[in-house]
């Protein structure tokens, strides 16, 4: 399998596609120059232009359906626009009145990338276990197919304050969601 992931973020939807076709091409050629039997798929469509800061209620890709603590501190969210179609899906929350930073990131990742960041080498507390959670931080995994486990992350940020239980029960709809959207099956949340 022959993967690209271009992890630079433009708000210009022009650059965004450009970037785009680059990933596009180099997986292309990659895939020539290791004799990969897999077709290259389509053309890279225009993008769309996002609002500057859309609120959380309007989420209609990656963040759709994902509660944001009741206190009022998530303004805005970014997201993976069409979901269920990505190796790597994400959403992230942010507040715009004190210092416009990213309070809550969520990750969806399979394939390559699950692997990637499920190895061995993690041990006990880790991604390498199918769901768990700590201070920061709470992680679930579905089946996907034959391949890797499927990955689902929720993390917060030095400038959140959530909630007890914010980010499990955040995790919980965002990696349910994105595993329909994947048809996987096997969803393993933390307790």
């Amino acid at each position: 399998m022959v993967a690209v992931r271009a992890d630079e973020s433009h708000e210009n939807g022009a650059e965004a596609r450009q970037i785009a076709q680059l990933a596009t091409a180099t997986a292309e050629r990659a895939a020539e120059r290791w004799p990969c039997d897999a077709p290259h798929g389509v053309a890279v469509p225009p993008i769309r232009e996002s609002a500057d800061s859309p609120t959380p209620g309007n989420a209609t890709g990656a963040c759709a359906g994902v509660p944001v603590p009741g206190d009022d501190s998530v303004d805005w969210h970014r997201e993976t626009t069409v979901p269920g179609t990505a190796l790597v899906e994400t959403c992230a929350l942010g507040e715009t009145q004190a210092r416009d930073e990213e309070l809550y990131w969520f990750g969806a990742a399979s394939g390559p990338y699950a692997l990637r960041l499920r190895t061995a080498d993690d041990g006990p507390g880790s991604y390498y276990e199918d769901a768990g959670a700590d201070r920061h931080s709470a992680w679930a995994s579905a089946a996907c197919g034959t391949g890797p486990r499927a990955l689902f992350t929720a993390d917060d940020t030095e400038y959140a304050a959530p909630p007890h239980g914010c980010l499990r029960t955040a995790l919980r709809a965002f990696a349910e969601r994105a595993a329909q959207r994947h048809g996987c099956t096997d969803l393993k949340l933390p307790s």
